[in-house]
């Protein structure tokens, strides 16, 4: 699994679920060595996509709770 806070959400799974994961991996860290740039280690999701993918992820973000991903098309630069 790869994201940014995965491993403490993994913890958190298998403590109350036992549902146990052999690895992850946390973006910034990731990022910051690849790239060669420290400061990527403490970025968020948002921060990471605009660094690396020039990216704007806000503007995608749903409005509402009750936002439904299925109904929303996804182009092929956007994925």
């Amino acid at each position: 699994f790869v994201g940014i806070g995965i491993e403490d959400n993994l913890a958190f799974l298998e403590k109350e679920h036992g549902i146990g994961f052999r690895s992850a991996v946390e973006l910034g860290p990731l990022a910051a060595t690849l790239m060669k740039m420290p400061h990527l280690s403490y970025c968020g999701v948002d921060e990471l996509a605009i660094e690396v993918c020039k990216l704007g992820l806000r503007k995608y973000r749903p409005s509402s709770l009750a936002f439904s991903w299925g109904d929303y098309y996804l182009d092929e630069e956007l994925v």
